[in-house]
């Protein structure tokens, strides 16, 4: 299982960072994406919500690959830790 992030606490910092006219929509889709990390799920293609310790790892892996190809690294830094996390632990069982 993935680390819980306090999304809450950082959530003032993170806006700070974030917060110019610019960055508007990019801080809205940073703060649900690091809701979902805190949940430890991932919203697929179609809308649904997975747990990622349900998902295959060719899901993951493909998932960590489209997320870098999109190029958002805020997205990038947030998801694919935790991605990359989940598929070392179970390389180790």
């Amino acid at each position: 299982m993935v680390d819980v992030f306090d999304v809450y606490d950082l959530e003032e910092i993170e806006r700070e960072h974030f917060d110019h006219a610019c960055y508007g929509v990019a801080f809205d889709q940073y703060a649900v994406a690091r809701r979902m990390v805190s949940r430890g799920m991932w919203k697929m293609k179609d809308g649904k919500e997975i747990q990622v310790c349900d998902m295959s790892d060719s899901h993951i892996e493909n998932t960590i690959n489209m997320i870098r190809r999109k190029g958002d690294k805020n997205l990038a830094d947030v998801f694919c830790p935790m991605f990359e996390k989940e598929l070392k632990i179970r390389k180790g069982r």
